[in-house]
């Protein structure tokens, strides 16, 4: 072998190598932004009560202090919410991007309800 075929073959297997490091470096740097960019949790009690006519157009319930304003309007994609009507529960979900709209309260989607 002639010393310049195998300064390319050195050469193309440098670049082999770091094209691979970037690539895991770019995989690791992915998933720790896809974390931080997860919404929010949040726990809240109250008592969960249908959504009637509001200002704002989001929300199949809400939860209200025990004074009756409202804290969270409410959705769920894993939970009958009708199931708890009335109740003083403890919901724990994730805060939905973009709310609150027109002056409503904030918009969470119920993952658990205690």
């Amino acid at each position: 072998m002639t010393k310049k075929r195998i300064a390319l073959i050195i050469s193309f297997s440098v670049v082999l190598f770091l094209g691979y490091v970037a690539l895991q470096l770019y995989q690791s740097i992915g998933t720790s932004s896809d974390d931080a960019t997860s919404a929010p949790t949040v726990v809240a009690a109250g008592v969960i009560r249908r959504q009637g006519f509001t200002d704002y157009d989001y929300g199949s319930h809400v939860l209200r202090d025990e004074d009756g304003k409202t804290l969270y309007a409410l959705t769920s994609d894993k939970i009958d919410l009708d199931e708890y009507l009335g109740l003083t529960k403890t919901v724990r979900g994730e805060s939905v991007s973009g709310y609150p709209l027109a002056g409503g309260p904030d918009y969470l989607n119920v993952k658990t309800i205690e």
